[in-house]
């Protein structure tokens, strides 16, 4: 079994509006989970916009290729290729 040292995730440093900052230790402050930090909204509000960014790729998409989309092997071959792009 081969072990890898790579770090599952990468430490960055951000500005951010201190309001918005402000909010964030609030929610984190006022979390009942203890589990909740400042890089767990971050990572998890990246998770949403990456989704919305998906959501919008995708509409987009099927609004120019509605045609294409009825064949069905043309419907399992994006499908695949989709999976491949998001790594979901």
């Amino acid at each position: 079994m081969i072990l890898s040292t790579k770090p599952t995730k990468a430490k960055i440093t951000v500005s951010v509006d201190a309001d918005l900052l402000e909010m964030v230790d609030s929610f984190v402050q006022n979390s009942k989970e203890g589990s909740v930090s400042r890089s767990s909204v971050f990572e998890q509000a990246l998770q949403l916009w990456k989704r919305e960014l998906r959501d919008n790729f995708d509409e987009h998409y099927y609004a120019q290729n509605a045609e294409a989309l009825k064949d069905s092997s043309w419907t399992a071959l994006t499908t695949e290729s989709a999976k491949h792009i998001w790594r979901e």
